[in-house]
């Protein structure tokens, strides 16, 4: 799932995880399971503590360093 769908359109300091994330229509289905939910939450989580850490909004943080954090976390990203 791509960082840009927790990010919503013209709002600051915001992500959207779980259900109410952007999606193509014909996925919505699959991204409405609880295990995306949760995983779509670790990452919101884990890129707000970089913006908060980095003074930056979640928009501007470096996507790359989301990554590398969930995977030191242990999380499965495919």
């Amino acid at each position: 799932i791509p960082y840009g769908c927790l990010i919503p359109a013209g709002v600051d300091n915001v992500l959207a995880a779980g259900r109410c994330i952007s999606c193509a229509p014909n996925i919505i289905d699959r991204i409405r399971l609880f295990p995306v939910c949760f995983v779509t939450g670790h990452a919101a989580g884990v890129a707000a503590a970089l913006a908060a850490r980095q003074g930056v909004t979640p928009r501007e943080v470096d996507v790359a360093a989301i990554r590398r954090r969930l995977l030191a976390e242990g999380a499965y990203l495919g």
